[in-house]
């Protein structure tokens, strides 16, 4: 029976060819977006999901109070991880991440290293970032131990760095000031992680050599915690939350926990206190409706082209019940003949897919891995044809079915009230489609008011330069040879870029009131800076090179004016 009506769906898709095209394209280009739009909130779901304790992880957020307002951070006290491990039993593992970078040498090899973390030897226990070469047990347990990513090894040591003998215990040279021995090569975080490193030096290695930041107002670290199984999080989670004044009587920061599988999709932190890969689950959402929508659509489209032909196959349809069909047997074929024009759809949305992946993923600015050999894929692209293969063609099925032979001689046609609910496919279409139209118009303004926004300054032919470890002694001499570059018409040191806002602090002046008091972003800069980068002065004077006492002066822009209680 089945064959029997594939064959008939396959000879009536052949017969109705421009029918068939129609309706093929659409769905294919359909189920494309939407096959694409499923593998990429998929991929958005599973970061960290390959960690074996992913259930079981934890970061510690704090809740600041500063002058009255609470901030969320990501980054918490130095102290805190030993003292959490020491005051409660729940807690199995700890973990400490913070941020660092330099100018890293070794041999003649000597790259400025940006995503260098400093953490301790727990993070080989508590998270899955298995070791290629070292000992995951010794491991950073000493201060002048490094370990590097497979793809760091291949840009110091090249491709065929496991062959090489002698390479742990290789020198790498910090800012030309601290040495490291190389005590292993980890293994890459995945794409789905969201904690991302080339290099992992010792947190024992920055506590010797500034005593401050192991102070419990030192916040300057992302600290994990791996519970034990079984625990009560909720219970837990109320039992740490004012431990911070056990050892900081004086604070009125609360703590909380984050799952590490949220802290992809869901971290929302002040004063850029995070770091990693982040996104928004926002995201997720406004894509799982607009697959919604094409999907709906396409299924809509489906049916109104089906019972456009319904007067055409009702002839087929009286002649087949004349002749002892069941409705049942009608059923079935036209259920099939849907599935095979969605089967048909389907692999030419995975040529299409196949054939736009790069170009999505230049688009999203994200990987967008799609294994489509993988079970995973191949179980995900069978249930979606076939779920779309019958709710589009479920309808026209039992629509064309229930033809009786009698009305079809005469003519008869579709009933009234079908008529009308095919209307009303029709317009709902037509409404979705506009909807979305609409919406990319209002997202174009959107985008062209975001470039086009006066940000305060010029930013076009605008290029900043970042100078770390020993670069930053010499930014003088390096300013003298740019200056002296025709091509260059300005350059303007500054200890802060103007997209990146953490470095803050408090600011008092004359009339301050305590309530007033609020944390303000600030940058060192010279006298170059403001005509360097297009800045318009509202009112004073810029700093001068004359002038020795400028360095007791400030400029502030008009959001503090306001915020003081000035006027420009």
């Amino acid at each position: 029976m089945l064959q029997f009506n594939l064959k008939i769906a396959w000879r009536n898709i052949w017969k109705s060819n421009v029918f068939s095209l129609i309706n093929i394209t659409g769905l294919a280009f359909s189920i494309a977006c939407c096959l694409a739009i499923s593998m990429f909130i998929w991929n958005e779901l599973q970061y960290d999901a390959f960690h074996t304790n992913q259930d079981n992880i934890y970061r510690i957020t704090e809740k600041q109070d500063q002058a009255g307002t609470v901030y969320n951070v990501a980054v918490t006290p130095g102290p805190l991880a030993p003292a959490l491990q020491k005051d409660f039993p729940e807690v199995a593992n700890t973990v400490r991440f913070g941020r660092w970078s330099g100018v890293i040498k070794n041999g003649i090899n000597t790259f400025e290293e940006k995503d260098v973390l400093l953490t301790e030897n727990s993070v080989f226990t508590t998270f899955s970032f298995p070791l290629l070469k070292g000992n995951a047990t010794n491991a950073l347990r000493s201060p002048d131990q490094i370990i590097i990513t497979e793809t760091t090894a291949i840009k110091y040591f090249g491709k065929e760095w496991q062959n090489n003998p002698a390479l742990l215990g290789q020198v790498f040279r910090l800012n030309n000031e601290v040495d490291f021995k190389l005590a292993g090569v980890v293994k890459d975080p995945p794409i789905n992680s969201s904690i991302h490193f080339q290099m992992l030096l010792p947190l024992s290695y920055l506590f010797n050599m500034d005593k401050w930041s192991y102070k419990w107002n030192s916040n300057n670290y992302h600290t994990y915690v791996h519970l034990k199984p079984g625990t009560d999080v909720l219970a837990f989670a109320k039992k740490i939350e004012k431990q911070l004044h056990k050892y900081n009587p004086d604070t009125k920061d609360l703590m909380e926990l984050q799952p590490l599988r949220a802290q992809y999709l869901y971290s929302k932190f002040d004063f850029n206190t995070d770091w990693g890969k982040r996104s928004n689950i926002k995201y997720v959402k406004i894509f799982f409706a607009v697959g919604l929508l094409l999907l709906i659509i396409a299924c809509v489209n489906f049916v109104n082209l089906s019972t456009a032909r319904s007067l055409k196959r009702s002839m087929e349809v009286g002649v087949r019940k004349v002749n002892g069909a069941s409705r049942k047997q009608l059923i079935l074929q036209f259920l099939s003949e849907s599935l095979l024009i969605t089967t048909i759809a389907g692999i030419i949305a995975i040529i299409i897919l196949k054939t736009a992946l790069p170009y999505l993923q230049t688009l999203t600015a994200n990987p967008l891995y799609i294994n489509f050999s993988g079970v995973l894929f191949l179980s995900f692209f069978l249930f979606f044809i076939v779920v779309i293969g019958l709710i589009a063609g479920i309808y026209p099925a039992f629509i064309m079915s229930s033809f009786k032979p009698v009305r079809v001689l005469k003519n008869a046609g579709l009933q009234q009230s079908k008529k009308y609910f095919q209307q009303g496919l029709v317009v709902f279409q037509f409404t979705v489609s506009v909807t979305l139209i609409v919406c990319t118009f209002f997202m174009d303004r959107q985008l062209k008011f975001m470039q086009q926004k006066d940000l305060g300054f010029n930013q076009a032919q605008l290029i900043r330069l970042r100078l770390a470890g020993a670069l930053k002694d010499k930014t003088a001499l390096l300013k003298r040879d740019l200056d002296n570059q025709p091509s260059i018409a300005a350059t303007a040191p500054a200890t802060m870029s103007m997209v990146n806002v953490d470095n803050s602090s408090y600011l008092e002046w004359d009339g301050m009131q305590a309530k007033d008091k609020f944390l303000i972003t600030q940058a060192n800069v010279n006298p170059d800076f403001i005509p360097a980068l297009g800045m318009r002065l509202l009112n004073g004077n810029n700093f001068s090179w004359q002038k020795t006492n400028d360095t007791a002066n400030y400029i502030i822009n008009e959001a503090a004016v306001k915020r003081m209680g000035y006027t420009v």
